[in-house]
């Protein structure tokens, strides 16, 4: 239900990137993987940058949400593969092995 959401404020600033995503991300791409892709899509030339700050920020959004969901799906997909999800199993006591098939929503916004 909505009233069971949390609500959280989290100071950003120019530059930050924020990821917002589903269980489908987050149960098969571990952080370290998170912030690996994030700083390789942004490192990476953009052809298609327009010069404006705003509108590159979008781009550089759209590339790594893009990468992340195809990490998810490709990942979600590995039965041997460690993840988060698979980890957690193991520490409450279960047997589970490989990636988890969900669906998967990347949401991410560039601070400009």
């Amino acid at each position: 239900m909505p009233t069971d959401a949390e609500s959280f404020v989290v100071p950003v600033k120019s530059g930050d990137v924020v990821v917002l995503g589903t269980d489908g991300l987050f149960d098969n791409v571990f952080d370290r993987d998170l912030v690996d892709v994030t700083r390789n899509a942004l490192s990476k030339p953009a052809e298609e940058k327009t010069g404006s700050p705003k509108e590159n920020a979008a781009f550089a959004a759209k590339r790594i949400a893009e990468e992340l969901a195809e990490l998810a799906h490709t990942y979600s997909s590995d039965p041997w593969r460690p993840s988060p999800f698979s980890k957690a199993a193991a520490e409450a006591g279960y047997v589970y092995r490989g990636g988890k098939a969900d669906d998967i929503t990347v949401l991410v916004s560039v601070i400009h």
